[in-house]
């Protein structure tokens, strides 16, 4: 094997390495992308090989070949490429470029918020023992007003709004959570949005405070960078 061969081989197993080790993300957008390949297709991806070609990605016991359009002229070219065919990735999927990897707790009054509905979902499976003689029916007409009547009225007269609100904000969370690359199911996805189910508007906020810190950032590296 040539001085030269063997820089190449060295060079390839390096990028190999990386891209395993840190950029799993990013080949799961290349495979979606550019091979068509579902996002259940293209989970737990690993590059097995790489050339000036193109890449040749393993997922879900097969194997997907995502060539470089065109060549490259140089393995100088390959962490150019592959950083702008993941934006071109990204963009196709409608995918951030700012990732959400933590979860961050009600906060202030947002802690208020979140007990006051969990009081109320406590309040409707208190139901069926609200009925006359119980403890919490003798409570209820000291402290209620209207006594127990008006406090069951009124606890499921608004069950069924609350819900579909709740359960709208849920969903609208679910959609923003995957474009900042939490995927669906994982338990940090499960936090996030069993928190938004409760709190609602109050995890958007706090979620976009976490985006706009995230984009701060990545603005300021860019920054330094250039200086």
């Amino acid at each position: 094997m040539t001085s030269t061969a063997a820089a190449d081989e060295e060079r390839r197993d390096r990028i190999v390495s990386h891209m395993n080790r840190s950029h799993t993300r990013e080949l799961a957008h290349y495979l979606r992308h550019f091979a068509g390949a579902s996002r259940r297709a293209a989970s737990s991806p690993s590059l097995r090989d790489v050339t000036l070609q193109g890449m040749r990605i393993r997922a879900g016991g097969n194997d997907y070949a995502v060539p470089f359009t065109p060549p490259l002229d140089t393995w100088n070219d390959v962490r150019g490429r592959i950083i702008e065919m993941d934006a071109t990735a990204r963009r196709g999927l409608g995918i951030s470029d700012v990732y959400i990897t933590e979860y961050v707790p009600p906060r202030g009054f947002e802690i208020v918020v979140f007990g006051a509905v969990i009081f109320y979902f406590s309040s409707v499976a208190s139901l069926p023992w609200v009925v006359p003689g119980s403890g919490l029916w003798q409570t209820l007409t000291a402290v209620y007003p209207g006594g127990p009547e008006w406090f069951r009225w009124g606890v499921r007269i608004v069950f069924l709004p609350v819900v579909a609100i709740h359960s709208t904000e849920a969903f609208l969370f679910d959609r923003k959570l995957q474009r900042h690359g939490v995927d669906r199911w994982t338990s940090l996805w499960w936090l996030w949005v069993s928190s938004c189910f409760v709190d609602g508007i109050c995890s958007f906020r706090r979620m976009n405070s976490i985006i706009a810190q995230k984009k701060a950032q990545k603005e300021g590296n860019m920054e330094g960078k250039k200086e």
